[in-house]
């Protein structure tokens, strides 16, 4: 099956229920963008600070919230930084930006070579909350404005500061892509040979760069990201020149080095702080925050089409936080010294210290309370082993495989000896 730009969408857009032994399937993109160091290491970007438990709600990304935040270079596309700071005295923010190679080492090249000269700028002030309970500020700043421009594409950290210490508070990666060319792109639904009722996605990438791309077989890479988490980074580094008669350079990477391809992520819908299918009961309490009691989790994780994007907090000074108790049950048994995280969009899926769940003897199960605000969030349990973090250990094995992607197709620039982002091809599986 091959698929247009607009029938990606389409296909985004529809829900499907397919059996896969081993299937192929296929889809294309032109050269317009339209896209969607604290605790374990979770799925966050390896260089990523994570924001300390007075800031929540911490959100990057495009207005229609959806997607990788990804600018497109050269058009009028902006991300919006958002975040709230639980106090009643805020502070005073700064923000910095900081550009990285492919490999996210630092490039070494000056402000004017990469920007209009600036890359640091202070915040507006925040805006208090209607509520008191607690009390919190919320900040946003959108970028590039006319203090903050970008002239080279490629891996990008924004880094939130106090202002006064200029201590880092927290700092999330973007992207600057320039939609050179085209990508073609192939994949497969494979059996695990030990777990046969887990399947994996083998990818089969076709670029197609035009005459702005010189040598394209020497000077092209690729890699990609599953779910939006970039923890699930893959390089596809075995390259296909035969094609090269008609412009093409195919990518894959080896059956050694697959993406997990079913397993599920589940669901929190509390834009208002009432009982629904996921709360099971609401407590307003005078001069606390509400507390919701989550219904019980369990391995079967039958959110099927939650997407790991999942993540809407409702960005109104009317809007409250609440104490959310997780609840979750599991048939696994859990050997001493190890534990158990609740992840999500919510914690930018980091495996956080004040998210570890406790056995409760009351309830008998494991639980954790978490100061969240209202809107909509992706969610998942994990489980941290002698110090190792066994990803997708507590979950049904029979999830879905309908995934979400991003290719990335990077250019060594010899011209001008820099590393640009020159594609960025964003899809679901089925």
């Amino acid at each position: 099956m091959r698929l247009n730009q607009q029938a990606i969408f389409a296909f985004i857009a529809g829900i499907f229920s397919v059996t896969y032994c081993a299937s192929t399937h296929s889809s294309n993109t032109s050269d317009n963008y339209t896209g969607y160091n604290s605790g374990y290491l979770g799925y966050q970007h390896p260089l990523q600070v994570i924001p300390p438990k007075d800031i929540k709600s911490v959100y990057l990304g495009n207005s229609s919230r959806t997607g990788l935040p990804i600018i497109q270079l050269g058009r009028n596309s902006s991300l919006t930084l958002s975040f709230d700071e639980m106090t009643d005295y805020p502070h005073s923010f700064g923000v910095r930006f900081k550009r990285y190679t492919k490999t996210w080492e630092e490039d070494g090249l000056v402000s004017t070579q990469i920007s209009g000269g600036q890359l640091e700028d202070l915040m507006g002030g925040g805006t208090r909350s209607e509520s008191n309970y607690p009390v919190f500020f919320s900040f946003s700043y959108t970028f590039p404005n006319n203090r903050i421009s970008f002239k080279v594409s490629g891996n990008w950290m924004v880094e939130v500061f106090d202002y006064n210490s200029n201590e880092v508070m927290f700092s999330l990666p973007f992207f600057i892509t320039e939609q050179i060319g085209t990508t073609e792109i192939n994949y497969e639904t494979l059996n695990e040979i030990q777990y046969p009722s887990r399947y994996q996605h083998q990818f089969f990438v076709d670029y197609t760069g035009g005459k702005e791309i010189y040598m394209p077989e020497f000077n092209i890479s690729m890699l990609m990201i599953q779910d939006g988490r970039f923890g699930e980074t893959k390089n596809l580094d075995i390259k296909d020149i035969s094609k090269m008669n008609e412009g093409k350079v195919q990518f894959h990477h080896s059956r050694d080095d697959l993406f997990i391809a079913n397993y599920d992520h589940l669901k929190l819908d509390i834009r208002s702080f009432d009982e629904n299918r996921k709360v099971r009961f609401v407590e307003e309490k005078a001069g606390l925050p509400p507390v919701l009691l989550l219904h019980d989790d369990d391995p079967a994780f039958n959110e099927t089409n939650t997407s790991a994007f999942s993540y809407l907090p409702i960005s109104s000074r009317k809007s409250r936080y609440g104490e959310v108790q997780f609840s979750f049950l599991t048939d696994k048994e859990i050997s001493i010294g190890s534990e158990i995280y609740v992840t999500g969009t919510f914690a930018q899926w980091a495996l956080k210290p004040e998210n570890r769940l406790t056995w409760n003897n009351e309830l008998n199960r494991y639980t954790a309370d978490i100061l969240l605000k209202q809107g909509e969030y992706a969610y998942t349990y994990e489980l941290v082993k002698n110090g190792r973090v066994l990803k997708q250990e507590l979950q049904n094995e029979f999830g879905s495989t309908r995934r979400s992607y991003a290719v990335f197709v990077f250019y060594m620039d010899n011209t001008r000896f820099i590393e640009r982002l020159v594609h960025v091809n964003e899809f679901m599986t089925k």
